[in-house]
């Protein structure tokens, strides 16, 4: 009971300071277009692949262009490490390599801009060649100031199995930092 009181009270501060603490991004416009750069902590699960599947954390690159308040184009590098399955006799683990382009579709209200996702790819695991890959998911991003933003994703990959191959459909839950560069227009010099 103490944990759920301490671990309650220390999320209930972090949640009303927030706002407090970010600036003010009314000075700009944070859907406005501009290049970014991000990085995401990542859990992934194996949902839909062999009995015996297990759980992994990971990591999240990607940058690209946010062309206008309602579209960007991102490039992103997955690594989710040492899922798969476990029995011994298949395999031990695996740690692909996802390298994707991928879409968003915002509709900004203020500091938050939900999304959609879709994007292809590739699927490189460690014991077998790469293959062809679909994602589809969304997010929530969180302006804390005007060029710096952190946001919660979920995403659904798809990796193309080939026939006797095992299915590695997963989920990944991912919090991060995203940085976007914006210029000086003409009307700010």
């Amino acid at each position: 009971m103490r944990r759920w009181l301490s671990g309650g009270s220390a999320a209930l501060v972090f949640l009303v300071t927030l706002p407090a603490v970010a600036q003010d991004s009314d000075s700009a416009d944070t859907a406005a277009p501009g290049f970014f750069v991000g990085m995401d902590a990542s859990y992934t699960h194996d949902f839909a692949g062999p009995e015996g599947a297990k759980k992994a954390g990971g990591f999240t690159l990607r940058a690209g262009y946010r062309a206008s308040r309602f579209f960007a184009l991102e490039g992103q590098f997955e690594n989710p490490t040492g899922f798969g399955e476990v029995d011994g006799s298949r395999l031990e683990s695996v740690d692909p390599l996802v390298f994707s382009v991928n879409a968003r579709g915002y509709l900004p209200f203020g500091d938050f801009h939900p999304y959609a996702l879709v994007g292809g790819g590739l699927w490189s695991p460690s014991f077998m060649d790469s293959r062809g890959l679909l994602k589809v998911g969304g997010g929530l991003d969180y302006w804390l100031t005007d060029n710096l933003s952190t946001g919660l994703n979920i995403i659904y990959s798809l990796p193309f199995a080939g026939s006797g191959e095992p299915d590695f459909d997963y989920l990944s839950v991912g919090w991060g930092l995203q940085y976007t560069f914006r210029f000086a227009g003409e009307n700010d010099l």
